[in-house]
């Protein structure tokens, strides 16, 4: 079980803002997921490639499959 951040929603919402800078978005429930990874220092395997967009804003590893 991956433990969130204590700041969890401060970098959720620094994520969101600069994915929104960029012109895209991302779901809430997907951001909470890569911020605990990278949190962690875990990469994330996926199949959704929202993934790819957050990882330009959170320093996330992820490996599509």
């Amino acid at each position: 079980m991956l433990v969130p951040p204590a700041d969890v929603w401060e970098r959720a919402a620094a994520a969101r803002f600069g994915l929104a800078r960029q012109g895209t978005q991302a779901h809430l429930v997907d951001l909470l997921i890569a911020l605990s990874a990278s949190h962690a220092g875990h990469a994330l395997l996926t199949r959704d490639r929202d993934f790819t967009a957050i990882a330009q804003v959170v320093p996330l590893d992820v490996e599509l499959f």
